[in-house]
């Protein structure tokens, strides 16, 4: 089960821009990864860094469906943040630096 998540996961991630919508993508994305949290459930940083991605990536797909710029500008820095976070305490691990890249180049 996990290795076909972690290949559904990739390939959403390679999906061009308009085969589904950017929230539906992410909301995907958040329950593949879900199981690499629930995996490394025992060790706390690993968890901590994997609960930072999650939620770096929930506040970039909230931040863009807000009609207030203030709304959307908090959430963007709060995805900055908490992907900055786990690419900190994860820095090998090229999800959370791809996901980190994307959201700066938005």
């Amino acid at each position: 089960m996990s290795h076909d998540l972690k290949s559904l996961a990739h390939q959403i991630e390679e999906f061009q821009p308009g085969i589904i919508e950017k929230h539906e993508r992410y909301n995907t994305l958040t329950l593949c990864y879900l199981h690499k949290l629930l995996k490394f459930d025992g060790f706390c940083n690993e968890s901590k860094s994997v609960m930072n991605f999650l939620l770096g990536i929930s506040r970039s797909a909230q931040s863009t469906i807000t009609n207030l710029d203030s709304e959307r500008i908090k959430k963007q820095t709060e995805a900055l943040d908490a992907l900055e976070t786990a690419h900190k305490m994860k820095p090998e691990d090229a999800d959370f630096l791809y996901h980190l890249s994307l959201e700066y180049a938005e």
